[in-house]
């Protein structure tokens, strides 16, 4: 009987341990999941935090776009006023060369047509310039973004 009785304290003991053990398990656990939580919380906010940095990017890149859709409109339409002062000087050209024969005197109005044709390189030079600082500018504009 003794025995029985200093097995059965034992096993209470053990019993008593084992629930300890089980005790500091569920509370390791729970801190674990509580871990867990705050991990896939973290991980939650850094993926929102990308998508919005990638939404952000998709709009830039879309503004990006349109910019360089209205500066190929506007290249576009450049191009053809070009192509219309072509076709102005030519016609002019043709003009000249008519009145040339007849009159030697016409060689001043070349010299002063050669002058403003001068004039006009210079201001198609500094459309040009301006074009390249616009682009600069804004090249510089985007790369601070």
């Amino acid at each position: 009987m003794k025995n029985l009785f200093k097995d059965l304290c034992n096993l209470l003991k053990d019993h008593r341990n084992l629930l300890k053990d089980l005790r500091n398990l569920l509370k390791d656990l729970r801190n674990l999941f509580k871990d867990l939580y705050n991990l896939f919380m973290d991980l939650y906010n850094l993926l929102k935090d990308l998508y919005n940095l990638f939404m952000d990017l998709y709009n830039l890149l879309k503004d990006l776009y349109n910019l360089f859709m209205d500066l190929y409109n506007l290249l576009k339409d450049l191009y053809n006023l070009f192509m219309d002062l072509y076709n102005l000087l030519k016609d002019l050209y043709n003009l000249l060369k008519d009145l040339y024969n007849p009159l030697k005197d016409l060689r001043n109005l070349f010299k002063d047509l050669r002058n403003l044709l001068k004039d006009l390189y210079n201001l198609l030079k500094d459309i040009y310039n301006l074009f390249k600082d616009l682009y600069n500018s804004i090249h510089d504009i985007y790369s601070l973004l």
